[in-house]
């Protein structure tokens, strides 16, 4: 009984530092918002079918950003919607994740079908050793 419980002890150990497996593997269907970690946003990336959105300064977007990338700061989002496709599911990320949030929530607001926010934002990104420009 013993040997069991240190087996499961162990196990649990063990399948708790692995990387968390993605969810997420194909854009939605459904409208709405979408929270994601940075794996689940690797995955959406890698299907080539997301509109990128980086929402942080132009300053931070130089110093590094994710490949095929557009910059729209979340302060100029409201007035440059019209560069933004709606029938296109959109993935937006900024350093940490709270300025996605807004923007997220203004692009819900305007008519935009499909948006991931993606928790962690850039800094999650990087740690996880995905590529970047």
């Amino acid at each position: 009984m013993k040997k069991l419980i240190a087996i499961l002890l162990l196990f649990t150990l063990v399948s708790g530092c692995t990387e968390p497996q993605s969810t997420i593997t194909a854009p939605a269907t459904e409208c709405g918002i979408y929270d994601i970690n940075v794996h689940e946003a690797k995955a959406l990336v890698d299907t080539g079918e997301m509109f990128i959105i980086d929402v942080r300064t132009v300053q931070e977007y130089e110093a590094g950003h994710l490949i095929n990338s557009t910059l729209i700061p979340v302060s100029e989002i409201s007035e440059r919607l019209d560069e933004i496709p709606k029938d296109e599911p959109l993935l937006v990320y900024c350093r940490s994740g709270r300025r996605s949030t807004t923007a997220a929530g203004i692009l819900e607001e305007n008519g935009f079908c499909v948006i991931y926010d993606v928790d962690g934002g850039f800094n999650d990104w990087v740690a996880a050793g995905y590529p970047y420009e």
